[in-house]
């Protein structure tokens, strides 16, 4: 799964114009170093400048489907 992730942003950066090699090197790895991190946001606040600054932004209800 990492890998897959690895290769696609490797593709996608390198066309970007930036070197594979690089890419993968900053993404290296050991197997047992990578963790899960999964969190679910409580609040939201739209930080976009003009009248909705600070305005809270309404929930959704979660779509994962858990």
């Amino acid at each position: 799964m990492a890998a897959d992730y690895v290769e696609r942003l490797v593709a996608e950066l390198s066309g970007l114009g930036y070197p594979a090699d690089v890419i993968r090197a900053v993404l290296a790895q050991e197997p047992g170093e990578l963790v899960r991190v999964e969190f679910t946001p409580v609040l939201s606040v739209d930080q976009t400048p003009g009248s909705r600054m600070a305005a809270l932004v309404p929930a959704q209800e979660d779509r994962r489907g858990s």
